[in-house]
């Protein structure tokens, strides 16, 4: 029995408010255990580059154990981890030699391996691969807020009004977002297809 094993079982607000107290790894272990996945896979989504997406979420338990006594009780904790995630995203994919392509280089080859290394394409069949390909092709080229606002509420399931909350921006601006998003990327993925 490790010594905060007996965490397990207390709620994420309580251990938010115990790492913010006490400054203890242990609380912060549960809740990589809790959400760490979660985390990953949504860095994932917004470059399909995994080695990003891990060091990201890495940066993003880091700063929950940091800033954890800026916590408040009022907010909801899932929305207050990934609001640290989305921080941690926006200062990421800025750093990043090229934010907008997915994959280590610019060529369709290296966009189709960074999607295959992202473990999606093994689960798909081969014309779920191609859309997929497609899909993450077209997000690549949204800008950043506008794939963050896509990936929270259409993967991540977050309402609007919780998006709003983790972007730090009006609910208005947020369906703008999603709206121009979905817009653009279907013209994305039509122009993709009539190239063929």
């Amino acid at each position: 029995m490790t010594e905060f094993s007996f965490l397990k079982h207390r709620s994420d607000h309580k251990l938010l408010m115990l790492i913010g107290g006490t400054k203890k790894y242990g609380p912060v272990g549960i809740l990589v255990e809790r959400y760490g996945e979660n985390i990953y896979r949504f860095l994932l989504r917004l470059t399909a580059d995994p080695a990003w997406a891990e060091k990201q979420t890495v940066k993003t338990f880091v700063k929950i154990f940091s800033e954890a006594s800026s916590f408040d009780p009022a907010d909801k904790p899932r929305d207050w981890i990934y609001w640290m995630a989305c921080n941690m995203a926006l200062e990421g994919l800025k750093s990043r030699p090229s934010a907008k392509t997915i994959g280590p280089d610019n060529t369709p080859g290296g966009r189709r391996s960074a999607l295959e290394r992202s473990g999606l394409a093994a689960r798909l069949d081969e014309a779920e691969t191609e859309m997929a390909f497609r899909l993450y092709e077209a997000m690549s080229e949204l800008k950043d807020h506008y794939r963050i606002a896509v990936v929270l509420h259409q993967f991540e399931g977050f309402d609007h009004e919780a998006v709003a909350c983790i972007m730090e921006a009006d609910v208005a601006s947020v369906k703008s977002w999603i709206n121009r998003a979905r817009k653009r990327m279907a013209q994305d993925i039509i122009f993709q297809e009539a190239q063929e």
